[in-house]
């Protein structure tokens, strides 16, 4: 990913990066003596907010991330994959398609 540091684009990527790592705090149950304040948030370059972020995901175990990524709408939910299967079948099972045969 490329991360920006003049212009819109930078403000852009700033308001993301520092979003996705309150996200991830909140999600990943970091400790608040862990965290980092707004202040020392304010402070860093977007590369130093990109690396945070970084650095916050790989810490995370593989049941944390599956849960963002469900969050985020990036994976669907067992329940989600549970019923599109039923709901197909049940399109299936009562809305066979017809065929129709030309009459000659």
């Amino acid at each position: 990913m490329t991360v920006h540091n003049n212009g819109f684009k930078a403000a852009r990527d700033r308001a993301v990066l520092i979003n996705s790592y309150h996200v991830m705090v909140k999600d990943f149950r970091v400790p608040k003596a862990r965290r980092l304040d707004d202040a020392r948030l304010a402070s860093m370059s977007n590369e130093m907010l990109f690396k945070v972020n970084k650095d916050l995901y790989s810490q995370a175990t593989v049941k944390q991330a599956r849960k963002l990524a469900i969050k985020m709408g990036l994976l669907e939910s067992p329940l989600q994959r549970r019923v599109r299967h039923f709901t197909s079948w049940f399109k299936y099972l009562f809305h066979k398609p017809r065929i129709i045969r030309p009459t000659e």
